[in-house]
C-alpha cells in the first residue's frame, strides 16, 4: 500500500530557548540537513529543512531545545 505524502503537514515545529541557550553551536554542526544556522542575532530553526530527527534534542548540552505540537 502506498501513502500519498504530497498533502502531509508539518504538526510539530522546533523551539529554542533562548534564556537556556548557551551558544556552543553543537546543533548546529550536528544537524544532518542544516535545519538550524546562526542568525543574525540567535539561533534560527529552517522548517522546510528539518527532518525531526531529534539530533538537535537529543544533544543539546543545556536541554534549550525542544519539539513541540502544533494544533
Amino acid at each position: 500500500m502506498m501513502v500519498d505524502t504530497s498533502r502531509l503537514q508539518t504538526t510539530s515545529k522546533i523551539q529554542i530557548v533562548k534564556a537556556d541557550c548557551s551558544g556552543c553551536g553543537t546543533c548546529v554542526v550536528i544537524c544532518p540537513k542544516r535545519a538550524i544556522v546562526k542568525g543574525r542575532i540567535f539561533l534560527e530553526w529552517i522548517a522546510s529543512a528539518c527532518i525531526f530527527c531529534d539530533a538537535c534534542i537529543d544533544l543539546c548540552p543545556t536541554g534549550a531545545i525542544f519539539e513541540t505540537r502544533i494544533n
